[in-house]
């Protein structure tokens, strides 16, 4: 004995289309969340790193002492 129950699409012993318990989510679906969310997670630590840059305070200190570079001719 076989009982049947859906509350959508049913009208008397008609059925709706079938459920047959399949993920939302496809492989595809899969490989596209988990590519993106790496690609994310590298450009946010990239942001990150390149945000924690500091100069060097020696150049910004305008009484400081020159930085002399000898050129050769």
């Amino acid at each position: 004995f076989i009982l049947k129950f859906q509350p959508i699409n049913a009208n008397g012993s008609y059925f709706g289309p079938p459920n047959y318990c399949t993920s939302f989510f496809t492989s595809g679906i899969w490989m596209g969340l988990t590519s993106s969310l790496l690609c994310l997670g590298i450009l946010l630590f990239g942001i990150y790193r390149m945000m924690s840059i500091k100069s060097n305070d020696r150049f910004d200190d305008p009484k400081g002492k020159p930085l002399i570079i000898k050129a050769q001719e």
